[in-house]
């Protein structure tokens, strides 16, 4: 009852969870956040973690769950937009000789690109990396392929700029 917005949620199943509930900047649709099964976390722990997110989601109007969807997002490499890319486009437009093409083609054109997080990779990395390279035409393919997926990525808010299309 004195915080507002901190609940225990009890399922069909007996299952019992903590929870929080706080509306966007103090306006709109209330954002719930669950915090943990009762069984595991601490009571006092998770009212701490609700008070954090209650004044993060109503007074700083920062949404938990787009703040996670980015920090997760930091992660991704080209291996990882290749297969996203692949599963969006496999069962429909694409032949199984290039679903195996795009990871194979990036572990060996461009083993240092792969390594680094998409959202750390420069213009200045693209053009090291293209000194580098011999610029054979297995090369040009995986600049291409690379240009394909960062250009998805672009679309789905990974990145703010397609640094393989700067760089061509």
């Amino acid at each position: 009852t004195k915080l507002e917005g901190f609940f225990i949620k009890v399922y069909k199943s007996g299952t019992k969870s903590y929870g929080c509930r706080a509306r966007l900047g103090g306006v709109g649709k209330p954002k719930q956040i669950s915090l943990g099964h009762c069984d595991v976390t601490d009571f006092n722990v998770a009212k701490e973690k609700a008070k954090e997110l209650i004044y993060s989601v109503k007074y700083e109007g920062v949404n938990p769950k787009e703040k996670i969807r980015t920090e997760s997002l930091k992660q991704k490499t080209l291996l990882d937009l290749a297969d996203d890319y692949i599963a969006i486009r496999f069962p429909k437009s694409m032949s199984a000789y290039t679903k195996k093409d795009y990871p194979a083609r990036m572990k060996s054109r461009m083993p240092s690109l792969i390594k680094m997080s998409v959202t750390e990779i420069t213009i200045d990395d693209v053009q090291s990396w293209w000194k580098k390279s011999k610029q054979l035409r297995s090369d040009q393919v995986a600049f291409g392929y690379a240009r394909k997926l960062f250009a998805q990525a672009l679309v789905k808010e990974y990145v703010t700029e397609n640094v393989f299309e700067t760089a061509k």
